[in-house]
C-alpha cells in the first residue's frame, strides 16, 4: 500500500462523540491486537467505509467520546499497523493519512477507501 504522509505540528480541538453511523471511526489504542481483535475491526471498517459509500475516515488517538488523548509514536505506529492489516482483510485502501503532532503524543487521520463500494 503506498499513501501520502503528513506531520503537522497543531492541536486538534475536542471532536464530537462518535456517532454509531457515518463513515467517521474514531480509534485510540489499538495495542497487541488479537487475529479475532483485527477481524472484528476489518468487520467495523467494511460499515464505516458502507456508510460512506466507498470512503471512511479514521482518526487514531481519539477516544469515542471525542477527546484527543493522542498516544506516543510508538503507539501510534502499532495501531497504525493494526488498522492496516483490518484494511488488507477487506480489501480497503488508505489513501491518505496526516499525523498532528501534539507536545508528546500524536494523532493520526487516515482517509480510506474500497474500490469494491466505489
Amino acid at each position: 500500500m503506498s499513501f501520502l504522509m503528513e506531520q503537522i505540528p497543531i492541536r486538534l480541538n475536542h471532536l464530537s462523540a462518535e456517532k454509531h453511523f457515518g463513515n467517521c471511526e474514531y480509534k485510540w489504542k489499538l495495542i497487541s491486537a488479537s487475529p479475532l481483535k483485527i477481524q472484528k475491526l476489518a468487520t467495523q471498517m467494511d460499515f464505516r467505509l458502507r456508510q460512506g459509500d466507498g470512503k471512511a475516515i479514521y482518526i487514531l488517538g481519539v477516544k469515542d467520546n471525542g477527546f484527543d488523548t493522542g498516544m506516543s509514536k510508538e503507539e501510534l505506529e502499532e495501531t497504525f499497523n493494526t488498522v492496516l492489516k483490518a484494511a488488507k482483510i477487506i480489501g480497503a485502501n488508505i489513501m491518505r493519512t496526516r499525523t498532528y503532532l501534539r507536545n508528546v503524543t500524536t494523532i493520526r487521520l487516515l482517509k480510506l477507501n474500497s474500490k469494491n463500494l466505489l
